[in-house]
């Protein structure tokens, strides 16, 4: 939360806060290795988060840019890259999201997984800003969506790298259920 007693779910939800609470669902995996952003210190909540997304291409180039508002395009993005970027076919009703727009398989997937309907019928607003609520919201519909493994990149000559950002048979996020089966995965949300 933004403080032990409260979520603040209207407050806008930056990028440092997506990708800790994606990175938190998933696992909270560690990584070796050196900084790889100019503006994120080991020292700040969400440096395993940047190194997390940094690795699984959801942010690149050299600054993280922590406070950067989370958008509904890049919110899409963030979840149809950790559900393994599948293809999905990009026809779309939304008058705002252009076929070539680099968002435009994620509102897609997001679309046919139920993860969003766009913000009216011909709508998708993608430059909108989302508020810590819809980020959870968009986080839990996508908790159900299978992954698809990450593809081998034809360029890389590494294959050590080439893998599912989760295990194959595993949901998108890491989640354990008590005895009821009841999902606690969106726990890990409760404070960055």
């Amino acid at each position: 939360g933004t403080t032990a007693t409260t979520f603040s779910p209207n407050d806008t939800c930056t990028r440092a806060q997506i990708l800790t609470f994606m990175w938190r669902a998933a696992g909270s995996p560690k990584r070796d290795g050196f900084i790889i952003f100019d503006d994120v210190s080991a020292n700040q909540y969400y440096y395993e988060p940047a190194m997390w997304a940094k690795d699984h291409t959801m942010v690149t180039g050299r600054n993280f840019e922590p406070y950067t508002p989370c958008t509904r395009a890049s919110t899409v993005i963030y979840l149809w890259k950790n559900a393994g970027s599948p293809k999905t076919e990009a026809l779309s009703t939304f008058t705002d999201v252009k076929a070539d727009a680099e968002y435009a398989q994620a509102v897609a997937w997001a679309v046919k997984n139920g993860v969003t309907k766009g913000t009216s019928a011909t709508t998708f607003s993608p430059d909108d800003t989302c508020t810590r609520g819809q980020i959870v919201t968009f986080l839990k519909r996508a908790s159900t969506v299978p992954v698809t493994p990450v593809q081998p990149d034809p360029d890389d000559k590494d294959d050590s790298d080439d893998q599912s950002l989760f295990h194959q048979s595993a949901p998108p996020f890491n989640c354990s259920s008590d005895a009821s089966g009841a999902s606690s995965r969106f726990i890990v949300m409760t404070a960055y």
